[in-house]
């Protein structure tokens, strides 16, 4: 109804404004669209957010004694409770040096000078504040509350400068844990109800307020490459403590040895840290079967769909795939390298993962075959970090929209022909930034020859996803069947709900080990 009332209302404007467009230059004009734009975000959320106050009103009138609170799952290990963050927040973001303005990052100031400058995205930017404080406020919402008073805690952001000030302390910080909770994405963890926001989603579907974003994060990835952040990974680093958290043993060090300190000379160092022993560790399943696909990465499954349509609304609640969506760029020369891209897997399969922090952070070939069309390549276009479908997500973690984020944040493109080993055509793999991760480096180029197990590339520091696409099978008279070979994964599950549903268990993948097996038609 609301997007009928507003698509009702508005279209006779833009219309006007077209017409308006063929007497005055093509850079008036689009200050008039902006302005435009922006008046319709604006008049919107007004509009959601009465409803979503007579929303909050009817959930109140309609609770009875006894009803449980709603909880909300904290999904792929990046994050730890409400509670936990809560009080993270309220012992770590109150040092002096860390939260004062004469010490921000030149990136940390570029963006007060934007908020600032631009009177909606400074109004946008106090509402998201506001909103997120009422409700860690609100008797209503319990499991929200924060009640931290210890060292003056700072999860009760209340000013744009305390909000800069945290941001400005967390990209001088490595992931910590907190006791034995670890804060696997110290930014998204700040983030966390902000982004949940109205207003808060709003900003960060803003390109000029990503792109403040991007530059923030490429600091914040300047500082895990460097000695500066080795210090988790000293004797008494809280990465050092909880080592049996992460398994140490299987792992090469910076060091040589875990009686020498650091144990990695940074973190991007351990990120993309290295098995002692590969083939111990990560057995390639099936290595000369070539109708054996193998995971290109650690991980939890997702999900996997077959039929993907060419193009769809992958903002739908569903999040349905859209391959003009996944191969889309705002560069042009990119653009007409992915053009012929979504008629090739149109029909086709996806298998989607999620990685979480203690995992192996490198890709694998899943096929035999060879690297084509082009150099593999980055997306980067100021990507949604903290946009989400998925509402609310409390917990911080967007792995609830995952197929959303495949479709609008950074990821690769690496496309390998299969002729003459599977004979099934491309096959396309895709890492996938989520929140704070904008890093995705690759190692191999256009005609090199891979084979499955060999490596293709990693991320470094965050969050992050991987999807693998095949094209539709029948073309070669075969169909593909997703199986670890004892068993078929189920293809909705399993998907991540806010309330896990009873004994509801992460799929675990590992990089190397069988995830499909490519079958003939049998002819009758």
């Amino acid at each position: 109804p609301l997007f009928i009332l507003f698509s009702s209302s508005f279209h006779p404007l833009f219309i006007t404004i077209t017409q308006i467009g063929k007497f005055i230059s093509d850079q008036q004009l689009n200050n008039i669209m902006q302005h435009c734009f922006l008046v319709v975000i604006l008049s919107l959320l007004l509009l959601l957010n009465a409803v979503s106050a007579e929303i909050e009103v009817c959930e109140e009138r309609s609770r009875t004694p006894g009803r449980p609170e709603r909880q909300y799952f904290s999904y792929s290990s990046w994050l730890p409770s409400l509670e936990t963050m809560h009080e993270w927040k309220g012992l770590t973001l109150v040092d002096d040096e860390c939260s004062s303005t004469q010490h921000w990052h030149q990136t940390v100031v570029n963006f007060q000078k934007f908020i600032y400058n631009n009177s909606i995205i400074h109004d946008l930017t106090l509402d998201m504040i506001e909103s997120w404080n009422k409700l860690i406020t609100n008797p209503a919402t319990p499991e929200l509350n924060c009640n931290i008073t210890s060292s003056g805690t700072l999860c009760n952001i209340t000013s744009i400068t305390d909000f800069l000030d945290a941001i400005n302390c967390i990209i001088r910080i490595a992931p910590p844990f907190h006791g034995s909770n670890l804060i696997g994405v110290p930014l998204a963890a700040f983030m966390t109800g902000f982004d949940a926001t109205l207003s808060g989603q709003t900003l960060f579907r803003i390109p000029e307020w990503n792109k403040h974003f991007q530059n923030i994060l490429c600091q914040y990835n300047h500082f895990l490459s460097s000695n500066l952040s080795d210090y988790v990974f000293r004797r008494d680093g809280s990465w050092v403590k909880n080592a049996d958290q992460w398994n140490v043993t299987i792992w090469e060090l910076d060091s040589g040895s875990n009686e020498s300190y650091p144990w990695y000379y940074n973190w991007n160092s351990f990120f993309t840290r290295h098995f002692k022993n590969p083939s111990k560790s990560r057995p390639i399943s099936s290595p000369n079967d070539v109708n054996v696909i193998v995971s290109s990465n650690d991980g939890a499954l997702f999900r996997w769909r077959k039929n993907i349509n060419r193009t769809q609304g992958f903002w739908f609640k569903d999040m349905p795939y859209s391959l003009t969506d996944i191969f889309k760029s705002h560069e042009s020369t990119q653009q007409a390298k992915l053009d012929g891209l979504p008629d090739r897997f149109a029909n086709g399969s996806i298998f989607q993962t999620f990685l979480d922090p203690f995992n192996y952070h490198r890709w694998w070939s899943p096929v035999d075959g060879k690297v084509v069309l082009f150099d593999p390549m980055k997306i980067d276009e100021a990507p949604m970090y903290f946009s989400k479908i998925v509402l609310p997500d409390y917990q911080g973690s967007t792995t609830y929209s995952l197929p959303y984020l495949l479709q609008t944040n950074s990821r690769g493109i690496l496309v390998i022909d299969t002729t003459g080993y599977a004979n099934i055509g491309y096959v396309c793999i895709i890492p996938i930034g989520m929140v704070e991760v904008s890093t995705i480096v690759f190692t191999v180029g256009i005609n090199d020859e891979v084979h499955k197990g060999d490596e293709i590339g990693y991320f470094q520091f965050g969050g992050s996803s991987f999807a693998l696409i095949f094209e539709d099978l029948a073309k070669y008279n075969k169909h593909i069947e997703f199986t670890n070979g004892t068993r078929r994964f189920l293809p909705n599950a399993p998907l991540p709900q806010p309330t896990p549903k009873p004994n509801q268990q992460e799929v675990i993948v590992s990089v190397g080990a069988q995830i499909a097996q490519i079958h003939h038609y049998t002819q009758n």
